[in-house]
């Protein structure tokens, strides 16, 4: 039998050695007494395939009814250790990702995408006028991830093209970006996702190596030797402290 705890955690059943320890006898102090089961975390499973062995020796204690205390003590107290979030591999308390999600607070490479940019955008410092520009994106950039179901992924699992998929997802729905305006969203998600690179969430800052488009403008019409001469005359012969070379 197994007890499931948090994130997919779970640990099996605890059995005492020796295992009539209740029942045992003065000579079984010379053997070793502990009380073991194994804890799965699937973050480890490389590691620890068939479990982490948790064992809890208790050879200190050197009385019989020690020793059966401190069996039956533990048999209580390391079930509700893990149910609490204990992981006896990493040594820390587990936090369950649902309940990080609804601490704005909160941020971790497991964090769901949504969690992640949200949390970048209320943490990063810019001038308020570039804030307000963020919050202006964030608005279709959600709606994009969401209709492209990857408002569950986790923030280490982006990649640099899903973010081209979410701008292309815009496009689609409110119309083709200029030059002008791609270069913005990906101006915006850039600063975005450097805040979340400081903090070392995500391991680089993929937006920057998204393509520049290129942006055309209209030539700047320049004046004619002619025409330059025309309107230094006119300056001249209006503002006479004026005096522009040709």
């Amino acid at each position: 039998m197994i007890t499931i705890t948090k994130n997919q955690c779970y640990f099996t059943e605890l059995w005492v050695s020796p295992k009539d320890f209740k029942k045992a006898k003065k000579a079984s102090l010379t053997k070793q007494w502990y009380v073991q089961c194994y804890f799965y975390d699937p973050k480890f499973k490389d590691k620890y395939p068939k479990g982490f062995p948790y064992r809890k020796k208790i050879n200190k204690f050197t009385t019989l009814k020690e020793r059966i205390e401190a069996a039956e003590y533990l048999l209580l107290e390391i079930p509700a250790l893990f149910k609490q979030g204990y992981n006896p591999i990493t040594k820390l308390y587990m936090i369950d990702k649902e309940d990080q999600e609804l601490d704005p607070t909160h941020i971790s490479e497991e964090s769901s995408f949504l969690h992640a940019i949200n949390w970048a955008y209320n943490n990063v410092e810019v001038a308020e006028s570039t804030k307000n520009d963020l919050k202006g994106i964030l608005k279709y950039v959600t709606e994009a991830i969401i209709r492209l179901a990857f408002d569950e992924l986790e923030i280490k699992a982006v990649k640099k093209k899903h973010i081209r998929f979410i701008l292309d997802n815009i496009q689609k729905e409110i119309g083709q970006f200029s030059a002008h305006k791609f270069n913005k969203y990906r101006s915006y998600l850039s600063i975005l996702f450097k805040e979340l690179e400081e903090y070392e969430i995500i391991e680089n800052n993929f937006v920057k190596s998204i393509r520049k488009k290129t942006e055309f403008r209209e030539p700047r019409e320049i004046l004619s030797k002619e025409q330059r001469t025309l309107v230094n005359n006119h300056l001249r012969d209006n503002y006479v402290s004026l005096d522009i070379p040709v």
